[in-house]
């Protein structure tokens, strides 16, 4: 028989998560602590230690309430209920280590007529012999503390404990550490519950009131067989415990502790309320746990723990917790206290915090975690909150505490309440989110801005144009800066075009074109020398020429080279050029020359079907600077676009 090393892991985590054992230990370094264990183990009813004078203090007198040499190391520390009730204290060393024995001192006292209360202390890593749920008759209250228990399985096939009868009513298990044979748990993880007797599994489930189990540990010793037949039985057993009709039902229980364990099976919670009923349980400690959230069947307490007034899972690592309604919740019921101190709760905010206050089914204490008070939105909104709530009022007076919680981050304001925080303390001294609400609107007003000015850029120029440059009926044309022109323009068309010329610039023009001076140029094939020197002359007299390129036109006078030198004689009479081209019909690709499209190129260009033609007209006619070009589009020769 020997100390499990590490290699045993195995056995240790089916413990962990199957069994409920919450701490396994497999160290070498245990091995002293349980040396004494070991030997007990192997020699049952002897005594591991000599019985010589100096060990053995003869000179107490006998007690005959006791098992023989018992008084060695138990004393009567007084009487309670009329006499009825012997109250021992028994303290536990090196010299009697392994000398109190439950099954020896169950069949001492079965036949007494007092009840007993045992307060049993070990020091110096001594050890008991103490088995799973111990139960005797006349024993009321059994508290055991810093000892090594062995013997956990002895009594899982005693059908004898079903004869005694329910007497113990407080169990208290503090820094006990049990010690399991491999070889016992092999043998008895095999027998089905319902073969097990029920006071094995119950215990004093009829009398218990108080069960307290802190700090219980559980180390293994012996040679673990096949770890895949180990894994199948354990899986079995596991899976018929869960389904076994078999259930526990405390019916006096008010206080249950199982605490300081340094590890928990992730299962734990459905162990304990699957196969026990506890209709009168008060207080549930599960303190120092190391759980990182609260199990459902908490938060449903209501079904599970009927009469449930105080809830202890402070010290464990909860970061965050939702608040519900329990299902099947009586509002004349108790109400639940939930202690989450000393957890690690760091983000609050006014919708926990208002949960939390309006839950009539539940007071919650948070204090002592370490909330984190940097400055956010969140938690200004906490501040405000804090600062604005009448904490004196009915509705909070009994969570004036949320004011006085206090913050561990950042540095330079721990430890202070939030009561006493500012906006300025958290490093929120101005609040960010309205003044980037209104940088993002003015954003987006420039952007749709920026984007009407461009693509609107030339009706924008010509209202600009003609509302703030004075281009009117009366004064689009500066005619004291232009008195040497004849004309304003000249406009030179086709005899096609005759008619359309007419209509527009004469019979039927807008008013805005009335107080121009225009003059005409018609193509003429009787005499083009006495033409053109006229046309070359009108064209020097006047501010602007206007061509109106027709396919007839460009048939006939505009791409002769006479009409050609004509333009360009004009163009050089001035520093800037003041050609304007009249499309008056889209010009097809294959009539396009060298000449028309280093024209189109050169010129401005309106097409006469254009809905602004009398504002682009008048706008080029009056415009000081330079004039923008048609731009020429090879890749779709029959559209030009305009100014």
């Amino acid at each position: 028989m020997f100390f499990f090393q590490p290699d045993s892991l195995f056995l240790c985590l089916y413990i962990l998560i199957f069994l409920q054992f919450t701490t396994c230990t497999t160290s070498q370094e245990m091995y002293k602590r349980i040396k004494f264990a070991l030997q007990a183990e192997e020699h049952k009813g002897e005594s591991i230690f000599a019985a010589d004078e100096g060990h053995l203090r003869n000179d107490r007198s006998r007690d005959s309430n006791l098992p023989p040499t018992w008084q060695d190391f138990c004393t009567l520390k007084g009487t309670e209920n009329n006499g009825t009730l012997l109250s021992y204290e028994c303290s536990i060393d090196g010299f009697s280590s392994g000398r109190w024995n439950f099954s020896q001192l169950r069949d001492y006292i079965s036949a007494k007529h007092f009840k007993y209360a045992f307060d049993v202390q070990c020091r110096n890593n001594s050890n008991i012999s103490f088995p799973f749920n111990g139960k005797a008759r006349n024993i009321v209250k059994l508290h055991v503390r810093d000892c090594i228990a062995t013997d956990y399985y002895s009594d899982f096939q005693n059908a004898d404990l079903d004869k005694i009868p329910d007497e113990l009513e407080e169990v208290v298990l503090i820094n006990v550490q049990r010690v399991i044979s491999v070889k016992a748990m092999m043998k008895n993880l095999q027998i089905k519950p319902e073969n097990i007797p029920r006071n094995v599994n119950c215990g004093d489930e009829d009398t218990l009131k108080v069960k307290i189990e802190r700090n219980e540990s559980y180390s293994f010793v012996g040679n673990l067989p096949n770890i895949s037949t180990f894994i199948t039985i354990a899986s079995s057993n596991i899976i018929n415990k869960r389904i076994s009709s078999q259930k526990c039902s405390f019916k006096n229980l008010q206080l249950l502790e199982t605490s300081a364990q340094s590890s928990r099976s992730r299962y734990f919670a459905e162990f304990l309320t699957e196969s026990n009923r506890f209709p009168e349980l008060r207080i549930l400690n599960i303190s120092h746990s190391s759980l990182y959230y609260v199990p459902e069947q908490f938060k449903n307490w209501i079904i599970y723990f009927p009469k449930l007034e105080y809830l202890d899972m402070s010290h464990n690592k909860i970061q965050d917790i939702v608040l519900s309604m329990p299902k099947d919740y009586d509002p004349t019921s108790a109400r639940l206290t939930l202690d989450l101190t000393f957890n690690d709760i760091r983000q609050i905010s006014v919708r926990f915090l208002e949960k939390i206050v309006l839950a009539r089914h539940l007071y919650v204490i948070i204090d002592n975690n370490p909330i984190n008070c940097s400055c956010t939105d969140q938690m200004r909104d906490v501040l405000e909150y804090i600062r604005d709530t009448d904490w004196n009022s009915v509705k909070y007076e009994r969570h004036q505490y949320i004011r006085d919680l206090k913050c561990q981050f950042p540095e330079n304001i721990k430890g202070r309440r939030l009561r006493d925080l500012t906006d300025n303390d958290i490093g929120c001294g101005f609040k960010m989110l309205p003044i980037i609400v209104v940088l993002s609107i003015l954003i987006c007003f420039l952007l749709i801005f920026l984007f009407l000015i461009i693509r609107y850029r030339l009706q924008i120029r010509l209202f600009c144009a003609q509302r703030l440059s004075g281009i009117s009926s009366d004064n689009s044309i500066d005619m004291d800066a232009e008195k040497s022109f004849k004309f304003d323009a000249l406009i030179c068309h086709g005899l096609f075009d005759e008619e359309w010329a007419r209509s527009t610039f004469i019979e039927n023009r807008h008013k805005l074109l009335s107080h121009l001076k225009l003059g005409f140029y018609r193509e003429d094939a009787t005499d083009q020398k006495n033409n053109f020197e006229k046309l070359i002359d009108q064209m020097k007299s006047s501010k602007y020429v206007v061509v109106l390129l027709s396919r007839q036109f460009l048939e006939g006078e505009f791409l002769t080279p006479g009409f050609q030198e004509a333009l360009q004689q004009s163009n050089e009479h001035l520093t800037r050029k003041r050609s304007i081209l009249v499309l008056m019909d889209d010009i097809p690709t294959q009539e396009e020359t060298i000449c028309l499209r280093r024209s189109l190129q050169t010129f401005t260009c309106i097409h006469k079907n254009d809905t602004r033609f009398t504002d682009k007209f008048l706008y080029l006619l009056s415009s000081k600077g330079d004039l923008a070009w048609c731009e020429y589009n090879e890749g779709n020769r029959q559209q030009y676009v305009a100014i």
